[in-house]
Order: C-alpha cells, then structure tokens, then sequence
C-alpha cells in the first residue's frame, strides 16, 4: 500500500511543477527562463524504464509544443531524448549530491534549449549565437540551481516509505 502513496506524491510533485510552467514560467521573464517540464521529467524518469521516460518526454513536449506550435515537434523530440537518456543512466548520475543533480538538470535544460532553437528554425536567425552561447546556459543555469535545491527539499518526501 505504501506504493499507492509515493507515486500520489510524485503525481503532486510533479502536477505542481507542469502547473508552475504553464502559469509562474511565463510571468518570471523572457530571456532567463526556469524549465519545470524539464524539472518534472528528470524526477519522473529517474523512477521508470527508458521506454516508458521516452513516452512521458514525448507527452510532456506535445504539452509544450501546443503551448508554442511555431516549432511543433520540437521539444517532443528534445523531451523524449532527456527522458530516455535520464532513466538509463538514473543509476550512475542521480545519487544524494544536490551538485551531481544540478550538472545533470544543466545538461538536460541546455540540451533541451538548444535542440528547440535548432529544430524551430532558429539557427538561420540572426541572435542564434547569443541565445546559444549566453541565454541558454543563463536559463539551464537557473533550472539548475532551482531543480538542485528542489530535489534537494523533496528527497526526503519523495523517498519510497519503508514497510
């Protein structure tokens, strides 16, 4: 029974952090910007079979894309990868160091970044140098740091309860 109730806590945990991007995302700014899809998906994923991260990548980036649809089907593949590529590797990047955390959320939000610039259409745009090379790295940074010390408050809550 003990179950049921984490994965009730990862569903708040996580509808919290899809509301947050839908609704606190677009009132903190423009150009640095937090990714909770990005947030929610690491947590998710680093629970689940690569197969099955892939699949919660790809509905979290239709979310995404029909939110945006100027470059549809481009954080559906860029979430699909993250989520894939994260629960394979869960085992020998997330551990109980809040700094290993945050490298890994900075390379899946830069990741993330880069790939929706590059699948828009934003590579033949003339600012595609700096929003590579310095908004992006600003804005994974601040995923980063965020994710860090979200991971960091919700461990000890989102820890399987012991029967």
């Amino acid at each position: 029974m003990s179950g049921l109730y984490d994965w009730i806590r990862l569903t708040v945990a996580v509808s919290v952090l899809v509301v947050a991007h839908f609704v606190l995302r677009p009132l903190l700014g423009d150009r640095i910007e937090i990714d909770f899809l990005v947030l929610a998906l690491l947590l998710l994923s680093i629970r689940v079979r690569p197969g099955v991260g892939a699949l919660l990548g790809l509905s979290m980036g239709a979310a995404s894309d029909a939110a945006a649809p100027a470059g549809f089907g481009s954080a559906m593949l860029a979430l699909t990868l993250v989520g894939y590529i994260t629960s394979w590797l869960k085992a020998a990047f997330f551990a109980e160091n809040a700094v290993l955390d945050g490298i890994v959320i900075f390379a899946s939000a830069w990741g993330v970044i880069l790939m929706r610039l590059l699948l828009s259409g934003g590579a033949f745009e003339t600012g595609f140098a700096v929003s590579a090379l310095v908004w992006a790295p600003l804005s994974a940074a601040t995923t980063a740091i965020v994710g860090a010390v979200l991971f960091a408050v919700l461990r000890p809550l989102l820890k399987p309860a012991k029967a």
